[in-house]
């Protein structure tokens, strides 16, 4: 199984974000010889923090202006429905 993770916290490992998922990334891993692991992160760091040959890096280089990297807070609604200025 492949499974693709947003590694952008990655660079901030000592963060609540960061740590959850390098352990959610280790966790995976150790529980399952077969899962391979596609980790996108920013062009910033955190990058080589999993070397395991299962575990995949590629940057991508989300804009400020992105939904996914906006630092304004949204409600449901506007999540579920793309209704939100940026």
């Amino acid at each position: 199984m492949r499974i693709a993770m947003d590694a952008r916290k990655l660079r901030q490992a000592d963060s609540g974000i960061g740590s959850y998922t390098l352990n959610l990334a280790r966790a995976l891993l150790a529980a399952d010889q077969e899962i391979e692991l596609l980790l996108i992160c920013h062009a910033t760091g955190g990058r080589g923090r999993l070397p395991d040959p299962r575990v995949t890096e590629v940057v991508f280089p989300f804009p400020p202006t992105s939904p996914f990297t906006a630092q304004k807070e949204r409600t449901c609604h506007e999540w579920q429905t793309g209704d939100f200025a940026i």
